[in-house]
């Protein structure tokens, strides 16, 4: 604050100047505020509680939109306020749409337990279980063998052996039934075949009679041009025979085996395989997604007639398999801290969509009416500006309460000459020196920064810990940059002052710091101010330390002694000072400080040795 009182010229204490600039500032600061505010907004946004607001900024809020920030291209401070409010209403949407199918699966879930035997853990164990059993045909009808992981290969390869099997078998019968008569296929035709083979490709065949009698029999059976007839039909006949019976002896002997893996499934040459093994995969995926252990009870139901569709059947009665699909969509709902919906539990995704259900709504109604409170609908309005306005609506709550509980001491000190924004600051200056009433010498009280209310338990903000360092800068300059930052410390209510404390409070007085103030060697100090004056510690708050006091409160005090002294030893001014600074004996080092003020204001010229004392200069 600016000393506009000139001492000399008004015969008006320090303590009383800075009470006057103390109320002056406020007044006049607290006025330009409102006016600032009030450009942008109706007057009714004053009666917000900001306190809460600002806590719900800095606690529930601020997990929403930090989970949004990615929605928003990390550009949130920039975020035009009726921009956001449209993403939190669809958020907000689908959030109560997410909350529905919550609902359905928690009854799904109680379902799949009470008929079933199953627990699922987590909302991607359940839906990975719904979509998985929708695709399952549900004219499947598995074997045990299907529901053993450790099946798969030989499933899988006797599937593939019966289909080569079945196919050969299939293909051979064709090709023979095209040029040959049925008794082709009998099974003692095969060793005749395989005998005239023997002979045909032997030097003395056409003097074999079972040659001449043997042709003479295929020529019989072949349907087609007898002309076709060659050797080369007769080793095609040879070859497809052979795999014929071969395949129809697999397919009779190895019946018993088949089917225990494949089911009813398989039959035989009216086997669909590409089907067979679409079913078989649909079911080991089903069984090899799952880390829970299906019971058994559970298996049994399914191998029993029917039991994939009666399966089937009870999950469409709560939704049906299009729109399985579209729970994976819940897994796009923006979740705080970081939280993967898929692996949450039913109840604790409940949990958490009740609270985001309520903050969103909260986040949505605050906006709302804060952006119906300004003119021209909030145009243009963005998130940062909105809370640079909070903070400024803070402030002139703060400077309103300082007022009101101040109201005494100012109706005292200023008489009626007080009228808040209305008042005469000349006039107040004119009383103020008629009705002096000064101590010996003239120091003020040293007051400390009312201490600003945080819930306990909860992360520190920058925006808090400025509000406090403004606090503390306003209420106790000037002050030593090391006791700035003990004092932020102990209003945080912190034990120490750690390095992410420490960073946010060189960022305030480096970036932060409020207009008017610097940061000169070492002390936090008003830029315009070049007198002040020494404050001292009421007798119940004990001494104050002199090595936390600056410099310059320091050389006011020593020139305030010697100004109503008119001539006083080193010793004596040095007594002086431990006595009004609560000291209960001087010490080397006190003493050694004060001698080190009374020779910096004599280089300074700003007092003067004589007579073996210390006078102030003309």
């Amino acid at each position: 604050m600016t000393n506009e009182i000139k001492l000399l010229n008004y015969n008006i204490s320090e303590q009383d100047a800075h009470f006057y600039n103390d109320v002056k500032y406020v007044t006049v600061s607290l006025e330009r505020e409102r006016n600032q505010v009030l450009t942008k907004f109706k007057s009714d946004i004053l009666s917000l509680d900001m306190i809460n607001i600002r806590d719900r900024f800095q606690k529930e809020y601020q997990e929403i939109l930090y989970s949004i920030k990615n929605e928003l291209h990390n550009q949130m401070s920039q975020t035009n306020v009726s921009d956001l409010l449209q993403l939190l209403k669809q958020i907000s949407f689908e959030i109560e749409n997410g909350y529905q199918q919550l609902v359905m699966l928690d009854n799904i879930s109680r379902k799949m337990k009470e008929h079933y035997h199953l627990t699922f853990y987590t909302i991607g164990n359940l839906i990975n279980f719904l979509d998985l059993s929708m695709q399952i045909d549900i004219n499947t009808r598995p074997t045990a063998a299907w529901f053993v992981e450790a099946n798969y290969d030989a499933i899988i390869e006797m599937i593939d052996l019966a289909q080569t099997k079945v196919e050969d078998y299939i293909k051979s019968m064709k090709r023979l039934g095209k040029v040959w008569k049925e008794e082709i296929f009998l099974k003692e035709t095969l060793p005749l075949v395989e005998r005239f083979q023997t002979v045909k490709k032997g030097g003395l065949r056409f003097l074999h009679s079972f040659y001449w009698k043997q042709k003479k029999q295929f020529r019989s059976l072949f349907i087609e041009d007898i002309e076709l007839l060659n050797e080369q039909e007769y080793e095609v006949l040879y070859h497809n025979l052979l795999i014929y019976h071969e395949c129809k002896a697999w397919l009779e002997d190895e019946y018993s085996k088949v089917f225990s893996l494949l089911g009813e499934n398989y039959h035989k040459e009216e086997t669909s395989f590409s089907s067979l093994r679409k079913e078989y995969n649909s079911i080991y995926r089903f069984i090899h997604m799952f880390s829970i252990e299906l019971p058994m009870s559970f298996i049994k139901e399914l191998l029993q007639e029917n039991g994939i569709r009666k399966l089937y059947d009870l999950i469409e009665t709560f939704i049906k398999q299009e729109n399985i699909e579209g729970l994976n969509k819940l897994g796009d709902i923006p979740l705080p801290k970081s939280l993967q919906m898929i692996e949450l539990s039913v109840t604790e995704a409940f949990d958490l969509f009740t609270k985001l259900k309520d903050n969103y709504q909260l986040l949505i109604n605050d906006l709302e009416y804060i952006h119906s409170l300004a003119y021209k609908r909030g145009e243009g309005l963005t998130i940062d500006e909105l809370r640079k306005y909070f903070q400024q609506i803070e402030r002139i709550k703060q400077k309103e309460e300082w007022l009101l509980t101040n109201q005494e001491k100012i109706e005292d000190a200023f008489g009626g000459h007080y009228r808040k924004n209305l008042t005469d600051w000349e006039e107040v200056k004119q009383y103020l020196a008629s009705v002096k009433e000064t101590n010996r010498y003239g120091f003020s009280l040293y007051t400390e920064a009312i201490k600003l209310q945080v819930e306990e338990g909860n992360e520190l903000t920058n925006d808090h810990i400025w509000t406090v360092c403004e606090a503390i800068l306003l209420e106790e300059h000037p002050m030593k940059e090391e006791i700035f930052q003990k004092r932020v410390v102990k209003l945080l209510d912190q034990k120490r002052i750690t390095a992410k404390l420490k960073e946010s409070i060189n960022s305030y007085l480096e970036n932060y710091l409020k207009d008017g103030f610097v940061l000169k060697e070492g002390v936090l100090q008003k830029e315009d101010i070049t007198e002040y004056n020494l404050r001292i510690h009421s007798p119940e708050n004990g001494r104050r330390e002199i090595e936390s006091i600056p410099e310059c409160e320091l050389c006011a005090g020593v020139l305030s002694i010697i100004r109503v002294n008119k001539e006083i030893t080193l010793d004596e001014i040095s007594k002086i000072m431990a006595e009004q600074l609560g000291y209960p004996r001087r010490t080397k080092m006190f003493h050694d400080v004060i001698e080190g003020i009374v020779k910096k204001l004599k280089q300074e010229s700003k007092i003067v040795r004589h007579s073996g004392g210390w006078r102030l200069c003309k």
